[in-house]
């Protein structure tokens, strides 16, 4: 695996229950635009409680190169590729822990 994807898995894997659908959204283009967390969660289909989540894993993406934050309430995805390299593997992640 490339150190620059493992990288980036490694910040978000903790995040996985977010994560998955934020990098799966960012491969679809869906932040192409910068968007402000709340209309993320809208467009990724997360309840609005998990904004802070949804934040966190935007910040951890953003030291790894996979989001920016365009102004200070609002986000963009800047490596479409690598995020849609990440989705499939940080779902796994999410659905490894959530089996019961």
């Amino acid at each position: 695996m490339r150190p620059d994807l493992l990288k980036a898995f490694d910040a978000l894997a903790s995040h996985c229950d977010v994560s998955a659908a934020l990098c799966d959204a960012a491969a679809q283009g869906m932040m192409d635009a910068p968007l402000d967390v709340h209309s993320i969660c809208s467009r990724i289909g997360l309840p609005q409680a998990r904004a802070a989540d949804l934040e966190r894993a935007l910040n951890e993406g953003q030291a790894t190169g996979l989001f920016a934050q365009a102004t200070p309430l609002r986000w963009h995805a800047l490596d479409r590729e690598r995020a849609k390299q990440l989705a499939p593997m940080l779902d796994g992640a999410r659905l490894y822990r959530n089996r019961v």
